[in-house]
């Protein structure tokens, strides 16, 4: 089943998080909620959020500090500070008072589901980059008889996926279309989707920046990888250069081709005194190390070091 966080499935894990009788486990094949005495011997579950007693009471006193009637909210301070059957008093308190009671239910339910959106968010990344697999970190050092290192404007627009008839030259356009597809593949529907409209905003316009393919060419003239860069300024001068797509052919991976193209691409933007930043919208792992060899900014990776 596609791995997506549906209203249904949210509701579901909410529902599970306050049991506290009962632990319960995301079946990543179903995705379903199951009791996580079932066991994982397939290693397909996954813990739900953590959620205790204490999660609980925080999220009391955080409602009761923005209260802003303060009688009610003077009566729910006595009841946190009782220690003894808080959660019980805690709603008998605000049965009283429909209006507030109706807000803490809306608030506890708003409070829970960003717990649950942040966790998703971590284990559909996880399972995206499970997906994708390992691949081989470059290791060897390419030989420059082995391939021809050109630069040229590109020809035509990218898409995801490619426009009919539009790829179909093994170009280095194509090389970049079928890799940005390769990459999104396991995505989810919407993700994919959103990639594909941001990869689509790549090509060339009349008031875009100035695009320019680097690409390797075997010398029987077959294309084994590319990266597109963009250059930014005014008129007076380039100021920025970013890549904006980049990918190499199964084949050709883990020789030191997808280096030695960044390098070319930060030659150039160096001769010119511009930092060049590596932009793509989506960065497999195995791309990080790379990356970091051959010092180019990644402005949407957190640095560690700051």
């Amino acid at each position: 089943m596609p791995f997506v966080l549906t209203p249904e499935l949210k509701n579901a894990i909410l529902f599970c998080m306050e049991n506290q009788n009962e632990t319960f486990l995301l079946d990543t094949e179903t995705m379903g909620c199951v009791p996580a005495a079932e066991g994982d011997a397939d290693g397909r579950r996954i813990p739900l959020p953590e959620w205790t007693p204490v999660h609980g009471f925080r999220l009391m006193e955080e409602f009761t500090g923005r209260m802003k009637n303060p009688v009610l909210q003077a009566a729910l301070r006595q009841v946190l500070a009782s220690r003894s059957g808080v959660f019980r008093r805690f709603r008998e308190a605000l049965r009283g008072y429909p209006e507030f009671d109706r807000a803490w239910h809306t608030f506890k339910q708003e409070e829970m589901g960003r717990t649950v959106d942040g966790w998703f968010s971590k284990i559909s990344l996880a399972q995206t980059l499970a997906g994708l697999g390992e691949e081989p970190e470059e290791t060897e050092e390419i030989v420059q008889s082995d391939f021809l290192f050109l630069r040229r404007p590109p020809s035509r627009p990218l898409r995801i996926p490619a426009d009919a008839g539009a790829g179909s030259d093994g170009g280095p356009e194509e090389i970049l279309e079928q890799c940005a597809a390769e990459y999104t593949e396991c995505f989810a529907d919407g993700v994919r989707h959103a990639a594909g409209q941001l990869f689509a905003r790549i090509p060339a316009a009349p008031d875009a920046g100035i695009q320019e393919l680097f690409y390797a060419e075997t010398p029987a003239g077959e294309t084994a990888g590319a990266v597109l860069v963009e250059y930014f300024g005014s008129a007076a001068g380039r100021q920025a250069a970013a890549v904006t797509a980049a990918g190499v052919k199964p084949a050709f991976r883990a020789m030191g081709l997808f280096s030695r193209l960044l390098e070319n691409a930060k030659e150039s933007a160096g001769r010119a005194g511009i930092p060049l930043v590596y932009a793509v919208p989506f960065i497999q792992p195995w791309l990080l190390p790379v990356l970091k060899r051959a010092g180019i900014c990644l402005p949407f990776v957190p640095d560690g070091n700051r």
